[in-house]
Order: structure tokens, then sequence, then C-alpha cells
């Protein structure tokens, strides 16, 4: 993860974080709890998703394929508005 990069959701929640080749989600990503609609973390380097992911409490969809998980995180089934989970590839 480069320290310096700058990103945020756009005007509809979504975040797209592809294609950055990080094997841990920057932290920086749950400061976006309050707006974050969308994730799009696939085509990284991830083995795992943290149980953080459960603040992302407005989440309706996640994107993680394409990825070197294994599992995913049990706190991910407190996420009431997640409808859509994206994580073939993995």
């Amino acid at each position: 993860m480069e320290d310096n990069e700058d990103y945020e959701p756009d005007a509809s929640g979504h975040l797209e974080l592809r294609y950055r080749g990080w094997t841990a989600i920057d932290p920086r990503v749950w400061s976006f709890a309050h707006c974050l609609l969308n994730l799009d973390v696939s085509f990284n380097q991830l083995k795992t998703l943290p149980d953080e992911i459960s603040n992302l409490h407005l989440l309706q969809e996640l994107n993680c394929s394409c990825n070197k998980l294994q599992s995913l995180p049990g706190s991910i089934f407190s996420l009431a508005w997640l409808r859509v989970i994206k994580a073939n590839g993995n």
C-alpha cells in the first residue's frame, strides 16, 4: 500500500480499489462507513478480509473476486444491506 494514495467513494457511494497489489485492505477504507455502498477490491493479492468489514454497515455490494481468499469472515453476515458478493476467482 502506498501511504500517499488519495481515494474516496464517488457521489454514488462506489469505491474502486482494483489492481493495487494489496495484500491487506488499507485501514482508511473503514473511515468511509458513513457513505460506502459499493466496494471493489478485486484483482489484488488479499488472503483475508478483516472483521472490520462489518463496520461498513451501509455496504450493498462487495467485489472481492480474483484475490487469494479462502474464506470470508463471519462478521460479513452482520451487514444488513449487503445484497451482492462477488468472490469468484479466489
